[in-house]
């Protein structure tokens, strides 16, 4: 929290000189209305006002500065749905909404450092934060609850000179896994391959697809009251190019898309790290602009799809 209070970056997109003055003022002309009614119905001799005014200014300025803070959360409502995109800087964990997980095609999930030194799935991962949050030492459970969710999904058996570690059942980029815990569901959607050196290679198609494929999967077998939300997927250890500002950019279109031909819940979180937007300085004003216009006129821009690339 600390950090986004002192954060230069927030501070540079959101501190207006003007708008500060033009809320000062405002600030004090709200307390100088409030002046003139109390000194209408209170003798002055009982309250000298005039004694007061350090503390005017003290009140006016601290309005002010809270009216100007840089913001932590913003949400609007996309018209005619009836549904909102919320951005939040803040842990995805820390809410009681439904959570999308991104995960690799062969859903592999080990933690452990058993190879080389190195496990296949980073804890610092939001698929690793989720396995040890939800079944930390419960990998069998977990393996078990997502075989029995892709049953019906269609996988091939990679050779084991491609990949010698892990899983060998391949599931298509968009395979959605459900589980159901705790009171909780997560959604966990294939949008990576795992390589020979068991790091994880995504595109931007790729997410693409998963996010046509996890908001089908949803509205057709999820829960229309549930709170969905999301990472900004593929910019960690998918090693994905894009800036995160597009990525969040392209969550928004294709929710909205995927809205228009069938409503499926009524609010999507679209979870930033407070890290990640530190230290990436993400441009959140940038991103709330598009937030706003997407959601005012309800449109998709296409811009950031690549020709040839569809939405399902």
């Amino acid at each position: 929290m600390f950090s986004l209070i002192f954060n230069l970056n927030n501070w540079k997109l959101y501190f207006s000189f003007k708008q500060f003055i033009k809320n000062l003022l405002s600030s004090f002309s709200a307390l100088w209305l409030l002046t003139e009614i109390l000194a209408f119905f209170i003798d002055e001799q009982c309250i000298n006002f005039k004694k007061l005014w350090p503390y005017f200014i003290l009140i006016a300025l601290v309005w002010t500065l809270i009216e100007i803070f840089p913001k932590r959360k913003i949400s609007h409502k996309i018209s005619g749905l009836d549904a909102n995109i919320e951005l939040l800087i803040g842990n995805l964990f820390d809410r009681e909404s439904s959570l999308i997980i991104p995960t690799n095609s062969t859903f592999d999930t080990d933690l452990s450092r058993n190879i080389q030194n190195r496990s296949i799935i980073s804890e610092k991962s939001v698929q690793g934060q989720f396995t040890t949050k939800y079944f930390k030492n419960k990998t069998a459970i977990l393996d078990d609850d997502l075989e029995k969710s892709l049953t019906e999904d269609e996988f091939v058996i990679l050779d084991r000179s491609n990949k010698k570690y892990g899983k060998q059942k391949e599931y298509k980029i968009g395979t959605v896994a459900a589980l159901h815990f705790d009171n909780h569901t997560a959604y966990w959607v294939a949008m990576a391959k795992l390589n020979s050196s068991m790091n994880a290679e995504s595109s931007d198609e790729n997410i693409l697809i998963a996010l046509s494929s996890v908001w089908n999967y949803i509205s057709t077998k999820g829960n229309y009251e549930e709170k969905i939300i999301i990472p900004i997927i593929g910019t960690g250890f998918s090693r994905i190019n894009s800036k995160r500002e597009d990525i969040i950019k392209l969550i928004i279109s294709s929710f909205i898309a995927a809205m228009r031909n069938r409503k499926f819940c009524q609010n999507l979180t679209i979870a930033i790290h407070p890290t990640d937007y530190v230290r990436h300085e993400i441009n959140l004003k940038e991103v709330e602009d598009y937030l706003r216009l997407n959601c005012k006129f309800n449109i998709t821009n296409l811009s950031l799809i690549k020709e040839g690339t569809a939405i399902r």
